[in-house]
């Protein structure tokens, strides 16, 4: 692993502390357990005009943006878009159970779709950043 390398994981680890910390462990506990199935449940709220639930979805969607964005610094190498709305979907679904079951929030399937198209996105903007500071590209193939 190499010194950059490093900090990279160290940076997404925190990260990932950060946000756990902030969407989890310091909500306090409800009573009951909350969850909302209906995927797109938000956008249709957006198209019917509500400016909360727009702000709400583009906030979910920033979320996992920085991560995305380390990833290919993390592994030195391409992350493929699908690779970062994989790795989005893992971490958010995280989330969500980790508030589903502590009953800290609302298990959405809306926020795992959001979250994980943030983090789809920040990874595509890091592979362009690592093309952009190498002037090549940092990654190998991989066919």
């Amino acid at each position: 692993m190499k010194g950059f390398q490093a900090y990279a994981c160290l940076a997404a680890l925190t990260f990932l502390a950060i946000v756990y910390a902030s969407t989890v462990f310091t909500r306090n506990p409800q009573i009951d357990y909350h969850y909302n199935l209906d995927l797109f449940w938000s956008w249709r709220a957006v198209f019917r005009g509500s400016r909360e639930m727009l702000k709400e979805d583009i906030l979910n969607i920033v979320l996992l943006l920085p991560l995305g964005g380390l990833l290919p610094f993390v592994f030195d190498k391409k992350i493929r878009w699908w690779q970062g709305l994989l790795c989005g979907i893992v971490v958010s679904l995280g989330i969500e159970i980790l508030q589903l079951v502590l009953k800290r929030g609302l298990f959405e399937l809306d926020d795992i779709m959001n979250n994980s198209i943030g983090c789809m996105l920040g990874c595509m903007f890091g592979n362009l950043v690592a093309y952009l500071l190498a002037g090549k590209p940092i990654w190998r193939r991989d066919g």
